[in-house]
Parts: C-alpha cells; sequence; structure tokens
C-alpha cells in the first residue's frame, strides 16, 4: 500500500530518485509518486505494527548472536588456546605463532561475521528508519569490517612467510578467499549505487535500484561463506588438537595421503 505525505522536511531530495531508489516498493507505489511530484513516499515507522515490534525483536537479537559469536570465539581461543599476540613471530610451530594464529582467527569472525553481519541488519533497517542515517552507520560499519578483514588476512600470510609454508593449500585458505572476492565485490556495487551513480542525479536513479539487490546478494553470500570459513577453521584447529579424534581417524581412513585439513600446511 502506497501512502502520500507533504513533503515539507529541509532534506527533500529528487522525487523520482527517491521513488526509484527503492528497489522494494511496488510498481503502483512508483507510478504513483513520479505522476505526484508535490508529495513523496512516507515510510511507515518500525513500531507502527505488532509486526514491526516483532521486527525490532529479531534485529536486536541477531545484534546479540553477532557480538556473541566474537565473544565466544576470543573466550575460546584465550581460554583452551595460548591467547592472543600480534605479529610477535618466532621459531616455526611455536606458542607464539599460535597465539598469533588466534588472533587471526579472533579478527575475521569479528570483521566477517560480527561486523558483517550487523552492517546487512542496518541495511535492512533502512527500510523503515531514516535512510540516509542508516546508510552512513552502514558505511562506517562496512569500512571496520574491511580494515580488520584485511589486518586478519595479512597477519595469516605474514605467519605463513615467515615459517617458510605453503599459502592457500587447505580448503580453509580458499573459502577464505572466496569470501573476501564476494565482500569486495559488494564494496564495489555498493560505491557503485551510493557514490558513482548518486551523482548523476535522476538519470541513474533506476540503474541505482538495479544495483541494490546485487549489492545485497554479495553482502550476504560474504557472510555465509565467512562462516563457513570460520567453521572450517574450527574443524581444523580441534582435529590438529586431537579433540575430535573419531572424525580425524574417519577422514584419514577414506583420505590416508591428504593433508588438506593440516592446520600447518608445509
Amino acid at each position: 500500500m502506497c501512502s502520500f505525505n507533504t513533503c515539507n522536511s529541509h532534506r527533500v531530495r529528487n522525487y523520482p530518485e527517491i521513488c526509484c531508489e527503492d528497489s522494494d516498493e511496488d510498481e503502483d507505489c512508483i507510478d504513483a509518486c513520479r505522476k505526484a511530484p508535490p508529495y513523496c513516499v512516507s515510510r511507515r515507522g518500525c513500531f507502527s505494527t505488532f509486526g514491526g515490534v516483532e521486527f525490532i525483536f529479531i534485529v536486536i537479537l541477531a545484534a546479540v548472536a553477532f557480538l556473541g559469536a566474537a565473544a565466544l570465539i576470543g573466550y575460546y581461543l584465550n581460554t583452551y588456546g595460548v591467547g592472543f599476540r600480534w605479529r610477535k613471530l618466532s621459531t616455526p610451530e611455536s606458542e607464539t605463532n599460535e597465539a598469533s594464529m588466534n588472533m587471526h582467527s579472533f579478527l575475521e569472525t569479528l570483521g566477517f561475521i560480527t561486523l558483517t553481519g550487523i552492517a546487512i541488519t542496518l541495511f535492512r533497517i533502512s527500510n523503515c528508519c531514516d535512510r540516509a542515517g542508516m546508510r552512513v552507520i552502514h558505511l562506517v560499519v562496512i569500512i571496520g569490517a574491511g580494515v580488520l578483514i584485511g589486518l586478519a588476512t595479512y597477519l595469516a600470510y605474514e605467519i605463513k612467510e615467515h615459517e617458510k609454508k605453503k599459502h592457500f593449500f587447505s580448503a580453509h585458505s580458499w573459502m577464505g578467499l572466496l569470501a573476501i572476492a564476494l565482500f569486495l565485490a559488494e564494496v564495489v556495487f555498493g560505491i557503485l549505487k551510493f557514490i558513482v551513480l548518486l551523482a548523476c542525479g535522476p538519470i541513474s536513479c533506476c540503474l541505482r535500484a538495479s544495483c541494490r539487490p546485487i549489492h545485497a546478494a554479495f553482502g550476504i553470500g560474504a557472510f555465509w561463506v565467512a562462516v563457513a570459513t570460520a567453521v572450517s577453521g574450527m574443524v581444523r584447529t580441534m582435529m590438529s588438537k586431537a579433540q575430535l579424534v573419531l572424525p580425524t581417524i574417519t577422514f584419514y581412513l577414506y583420505f590416508p595421503n591428504t593433508d588438506i585439513l593440516s592446520p600447518y600446511e608445509k
């Protein structure tokens, strides 16, 4: 249902742009908005219906889950591992290097799962809240996630270089590369939609609308691939510490000559 109200705001944008910009609006609403320049689409508040209250509850629950994932990983690595160290490398296979790899795991989780998950949630919230403000927060969170992901990836690369071991040998490494590629594609489409095409004004509004689902798809894809990568990394860690004896024995019975899940590839 498309509803209109008179635009008296001091931040009114071009009306066709408002209509085209929201790719999730139905066609009748878009056409009506284009034919009525003195008006603009009024967004329903998040608390306007009982369903909206449920939505806010789910958003809060998701934020707790995203933050909890990083907290649990940090607690596990610090309590049952050797803690954290940043780029203090020593002899190969030492506890210092393992602590640096723990830092890699924690930063990747914080960037790829926690911050990216929060950014995805903010992207969805923008449909019922102030879109301009949500976009700015979404951008800041994505930048923070990118910084953490870059630092964590470089740290893992540096550890392998220091230990003179092969890069990108395991399935975990390739899954991580895929997650990074999807994340970069998401950033590219985000820049294309919100910065480059925005400078063209109403001419590019429908093209920006078509970029939105692609941007969202790459973001969600990067998130879920990162989750799978984190799980594979946890499995490798537990297998290397003989905490999953039966699955390890079963795996090597079927694949006796493989080293694909080894945490330290030679």
